[in-house]
């Protein structure tokens, strides 16, 4: 070592003392100045990234290769072994320190930039892409530096750098895609997307870190998975069948990487169910839906039906304690998705069974044709759980296993049916029996014989019609019932007008001219009837119940009467006389005298403004043309499916507007169909109004304590 006068150099033979020497330099100059510029670099605007990690890196290695030609000066083949020994030393130092995890940061987002550059490469202009490239060379340029042997080479934080960039370009791909409307999500070609890495990455001098095909596949197909996830409660439950193309490159998704994100899209799922479908807010017949479309989707997304399930079971749990689950169901079931779920009922012919008659049948034995496509269960499938049970579910069995057996499904159809063959007004027995048949694929037809004879009672009846319609002195469409096969239906005992029962008999003796020793017993208080009022020349025709028609019938006989009279000249319990005097009452046709309610007499009315007003409403009726005026009663009537379930509602939260029920009736509407307007809706309610059933006050409806059946 020797030594100068004015400008002293240091002139160092020996590497190793060299290196020691370097090395201290490093630690004691370099190293704090490196910690400043890297916390500085974070904070810069991300444009201005690349060119301040270029400047960084750049004139690090210019210091250090100033400092060893100083203490190397003529020793040339030293100082370049001593040059690479440094900047390895360096390169831990710097960039495997402490400071590690910022310098990743820092240079993945420098990765980040980049890759937005290359992108708009070919939308920008000339001078603006030019530009782009610049800064794209410069981080080449850094890039090399930080990566050849023969420098830094610090590989592995690169490597670490571009894995998390890479990953976050993928992440903001598959949202950009995802964020689109559903129908038009796609993620089968991912291609060019690949394809742009690719390119992007050997750009960028890390050709040698270019990720294969496969691995760029699998990436972005796991971050698809991990955005969908966020939205997996609107697919499944919300806009599914629309979803079904989602759905299925979500399975594909899964099944390519091994079952990734399935725990996710469980725990979300089940999450999102509780909070936004299991609500007090949220109507029975809704949660229905949402359960269908769970056990459709999910059946479609998992084909093990694990998944399906776990979420199913947590909504059966939960709809179990509705009061109105049972009627809702067999509602949905044979009502709102009748069509639909009769072409399930046709495809699928298996038989539905209890999962407790499953048990100690061997489910896991397989043909010999099918060994080469089986799959064991995953690992979170119920080891408890029979697989063909849960394999073989489908809507249709998932909805009857909300009752806990087939048996109760059974006999809530049996009431439903009975309901809607004897009281709606738009029957479809045809329709019926097409349903009954598809539910015996499903069910022993032991199980069913109760229904068929309903329905065959329908038909007989039919035919009765028709033999003995030439003798009857007005039209008369019975339903002859063999009771024995019915649930029970209540009935109310009066005397029946005396011109009704004269056509009631004919038809019963013709009946038994065609039937033998069998007899009629008329259930007075089912069914309706067809009167004509006339009033002072004021005419208007109603359609009654035969109790109504038997009070109103009276007056023929003479116009004054007290309730005590009525009552015992019809058999019928005075609390039901009143009721019904005080309908007509409300119709205008009848009023009472002044005094005590006892000692009350009812008149016949005249010259009467309600009859006037009813008969305006017949004549506009008329002027309607006969299209409109169906199609409006048609949906009129097909609300009275509903009215044991809008009864029992009413009763339990009386009182109730006409709005809140046009939202629940809006509810039980077929996927596509608009269901029944509020006026609709406000008809029904004054028909049953109108037969004492409701009442209605400043618009709020109540139910009419000891109203009769009807």
């Amino acid at each position: 070592m020797t030594s100068s006068s004015s400008n002293e150099v240091v002139v160092m033979r020996d590497p190793e003392k060299g290196y020691a020497l370097c090395r201290e330099f490093v630690t004691t100059t370099i190293l704090p100045r490196f910690r400043r510029a890297v916390v500085q670099m974070l904070t810069l605007p991300n444009h201005y990234i690349i060119s301040a990690l270029h400047e960084t890196v750049i004139s690090i290695e210019n210091v250090i290769d100033k400092k060893i030609r100083k203490i190397m000066v003529g020793n040339n083949h030293s100082a370049e072994y001593l040059r690479t020994r440094v900047l390895h030393f360096a390169g831990n130092i710097l960039f495997k320190s402490d400071i590690e995890r910022k310098m990743k940061m820092l240079m993945s987002n420098a990765f980040k930039v980049s890759f937005l550059l290359y992108e708009t490469l070919e939308e920008k202009d000339n001078e603006i892409s030019v530009c782009h490239e610049s800064v794209l060379v410069m981080l080449r340029e850094t890039v090399m530096h930080l990566i050849d042997p023969n420098s830094f080479d610090v590989m592995s934080v690169v490597f670490q750098a571009h894995n998390q960039a890479v990953w976050h370009i993928i992440a903001n791909m598959a949202k950009r895609k995802c964020a689109i409307s559903t129908e038009l999500i796609s993620l089968s070609d991912n291609t060019k997307r690949c394809q742009r890495i690719t390119d992007w990455t050997v750009i960028i001098g890390l050709s040698r870190l270019k990720p294969t095909k496969k691995t760029l596949q699998q990436a972005m197909e796991k971050c698809f998975i991990t955005t969908l996830a966020e939205k997996i409660y609107d697919f499944v439950i919300v806009e599914y069948p629309q979803s079904s193309g989602v759905i299925d490159d979500l399975r594909c998704c899964m099944q390519n990487n091994g079952g990734f994100g399935r725990m996710l899209l469980m725990d979300t799922l089940t999450k999102d169910v509780e909070q936004r479908l299991l609500q007090v807010g949220v109507g029975t017949t809704e949660i229905l839906e949402g359960y269908a479309s769970a056990v459709e989707c999910l059946r479609r997304l998992d084909p093990t039906c694990v998944i399906m399930q776990q979420i199913c079971s947590i909504i059966r749990q939960y709809i179990k304690q509705r009061p109105d689950t049972v009627r809702c169901i067999i509602t949905y079931i044979t009502g709102e998705k009748r069509e639909e779920l009769s072409e399930q009922l046709a495809m699928r012919r298996t038989a539905f069974l209890d999962e407790e008659e499953l048990v100690g049948v061997n489910d896991e034995l397989v043909p010999e044709r099918n060994w080469m496509d089986w799959l064991p269960d995953p690992p979170d499938a119920n080891p408890c759980q029979s697989r063909r049970y849960r394999q073989n579910a489908d809507v249709f069995n998932m909805l009857v296993s909300v009752y806990g057996s087939k048996e109760i499904f059974v006999k809530e159809y049996r009431e439903l049916l009975a309901e809607r063959l004897t009281k709606s007004w738009n029957r479809d027995p045809q329709f019926e029996q097409r349903y009954l048949e598809l539910l015996k694929l499903r069910f022993s037809e032991g199980e069913l014989q109760q229904c068929e004879v309903m329905l065959k009672d329908m038909r007989d009846s039919e035919h009765i019609d028709c033999l003995v319609d030439n003798l009857l002195p007005f039209p008369i469409n019975a339903r002859i019932i063999s009771s024995f096969f019915w649930p029970k239906i209540e009935n109310e005992e009066f005397t029946m007008p005396q011109a009704l029962m004269i056509g009631l008999d004919e038809y019963a003796r013709g009946f038994e001219a065609h039937k033998g020793s069998r007899k009629l017993e008329w259930m007075s208080a089912v069914g309706s009837i067809e009167l004509e009022v006339e009033l002072d020349d004021v005419k208007a025709v109603v359609a009654v119940s035969p109790a109504h028609a038997a009070v109103l019938s009276l007056f023929t006989k003479k116009e004054t009467w007290t309730v005590d009279e009525m009552a015992a000249e019809l058999k019928m319990d005075k609390r039901n006389v009143k009721k019904r005097l005080e309908w007509w009452q409300n119709s205008g046709v009848v009023y009472a005298s002044a005094g005590e309610s006892e000692a009350k007499t009812w008149h016949l009315a005249s010259g009467t403004s309600k009859m006037e007003r009813l008969q305006v409403e017949h004549d506009m009726e008329e002027d309607v043309s006969d299209d409109d005026k169906n199609e409006d009663m048609e949906a009129v009537d097909a609300l009275e499916q509903y009215w044991i379930y809008t009864k029992s509602f009413i009763a339990n939260q009386e009182p109730v507007k006409a709005e809140r029920l046009h939202t629940i009736f809006r509810m039980f509407a077929s996927p596509g169909q608009h269901g029944p307007t509020l006026e609709d809706v406000v008809a029904f309610l004054q028909r049953k109004v109108k037969m004492n059933l409701l009442s209605c006050v400043n618009g709020l409806y109540k139910v009419v304590k000891d109203a009769p059946a009807q």
